[in-house]
């Protein structure tokens, strides 16, 4: 007998048509009246079950990192980004409870702050800077002192003083400290005398027991000469002398009675008639008159000497002049008569010299 409902390899039954897409899903409701889902069998013949069991809801999303470092200029951090909301509980069966929803999301930390900002630019220069207050005005000037004019030379020796514009004249005369100051200087050499003393060989030696402030004696003219040269200086020139004519202008005084006349306008005084040697400038009467008090002796204590004549119009031996009264002289001549002609080799104890030179 034959079993009803049994199928085999050759059953002709029909094959049931799909009803859904495999793995397809659907929207379906669960018990609870909560939307879920449910998939298409594999074979597209029926509907799995709807999914409805109540699992807890995912966690929300963590919070986003914080926000970006400052910027150069130093502008704040942003700040960061708010933390996920929460999850939705899952449609869970009847028993489950809601899911938890995720934490928030830590704020992220504050953007690191910029750098300090850089210094200041220098005001620009096409702005104009602020007027400067006005200058107080400089006080008037001092008056300049005038010139001293030309002054007188010398290296050596007694001081000048310039007695007009052509001439400057010792103060006073060479003293035997002067003097010595020369020999030891010169040490013996003899070059560079005048042509009329190239038979001078010897400038004398100090003399003994002889104080230094008193006017040296015992020189004859080429010793004068040559001691003025070494000074820086010269001879004074008397008027007439061949020898010297061209320098020296022949219409005025020989220069040491120029001097005479300026210093003491030819008064005479007993005081400096004295018959022994003193010290230079020592006699308070025996000094110029204003500006050249400080020319001393020319009259009194030695006479002094001068130039010397042309020796071609001489005969031997060449003669030079000797100017000033002096002790043991007829009282005290006045400059115009006080004058000597002696031998230019004579050295005694009453002839001295003095310098004169131009100005510079």
């Amino acid at each position: 007998m034959l079993v009803a409902g049994a199928c085999g390899s050759n059953d002709p039954s029909p094959t049931p048509d799909p009803i859904c897409e495999p793995g397809k899903a659907a929207e379906c409701r669960c018990p609870n009246g909560q939307l879920s889902s449910q998939q298409c069998a594999p074979n597209g013949l029926e509907w799995l079950d709807c999914q409805c069991l109540g699992g807890a809801g995912s966690g929300g999303s963590a919070g986003s990192v914080g926000g970006s470092s400052g910027s150069s200029q130093g502008g704040s951090g942003n700040a960061g980004a708010t933390g996920g909301s929460s999850g939705s509980g899952g449609d869970g069966g009847a028993s489950g409870s809601g899911g938890i929803g995720g934490a928030a999301g830590s704020a992220g930390n504050g953007g690191v702050g910029g750098s300090s900002g850089g210094a200041g630019g220098s005001s620009g220069m096409s702005t104009g800077g602020s007027a400067g207050s006005a200058g107080t005005g400089g006080g008037a000037g001092t008056s300049g002192t005038g010139g001293a004019g030309p002054l007188c030379p010398g290296t050596h020796g007694s001081p000048m003083t310039k007695i007009s514009s052509t001439l400057c004249v010792d103060n006073t005369e060479v003293t035997e400290g002067h003097y010595r100051e020369f020999l030891a200087a010169m040490g013996g050499v003899y070059t560079g005398q005048p042509a009329i003393c190239s038979w001078n060989t010897d400038y004398g030696q100090p003399l003994d027991n002889y104080e230094l402030h008193l006017p040296r004696t015992y020189v004859d003219y080429c010793d004068a000469a040559a001691y003025c040269k070494w000074a820086g200086k010269r001879m004074c020139k008397p008027i007439g002398s061949e020898w010297l004519k061209g320098y020296v202008d022949p219409t005025r005084n020989d220069e040491l009675q120029q001097v005479c006349l300026t210093a003491f306008n030819r008064n005479t005084y007993p005081e400096c008639a004295s018959t022994t040697l003193h010290s230079v400038g020592s006699l308070p009467l025996c000094i110029g008159s204003s500006p050249n008090q400080a020319i001393v002796d020319i009259q009194g204590n030695v006479r002094e000497w001068g130039g010397c004549w042309d020796p071609a119009t001489q005969s031997n031996p060449v003669h030079c002049d000797a100017m000033g009264a002096f002790l043991q002289s007829d009282g005290l001549d006045s400059c115009e008569t006080a004058h000597w002609r002696l031998t230019i080799k004579t050295k005694d104890d009453r002839t001295g010299f003095r310098c004169c030179a131009d100005p510079l």
